[in-house]
């Protein structure tokens, strides 16, 4: 995904648009989490 989607115009509600910013950027922050990574995230 290379451009931001305009959330707006699709009519997507701000708790849903910012849900999703918030989780791009972890994602970005790290692609390839460990396996360790992967059970304690599902913990929280």
């Amino acid at each position: 995904m290379t451009m931001n989607p305009n959330f707006e115009a699709l009519g997507i509600p701000t708790e849903f648009s910012d849900c999703f910013v918030k989780q791009k950027a972890a994602y970005e922050a790290n692609r390839n989490p460990s396996y360790e990574q992967c059970k304690a995230d599902l913990k929280t």
